[in-house]
């Protein structure tokens, strides 16, 4: 199975730097609102992947 995701911005948007700390909020943000902690992908299946690939964009849809 392959993903494509489109991206309809200026290039000036994609341009964006994150701090640690930023990136550190922001998964604990996702893990206190969705209860969802990111597995290991070592430990899943393909299949297992992709269920928590497609809830994850359900969630932000």
């Amino acid at each position: 199975m392959h993903y494509v995701i489109w991206f309809n911005g200026a290039y000036e948007d994609a341009i964006t730097n994150y701090s640690q700390e930023q990136l550190d909020e922001y998964t604990d943000r996702y893990q206190t609102r969705y209860g969802i902690y990111k597995p290991s992908t070592s430990d899943m299946s393909n299949e297992e992947i992709e269920r928590f690939f497609s809830k994850l964009l359900k969630t932000w849809g």
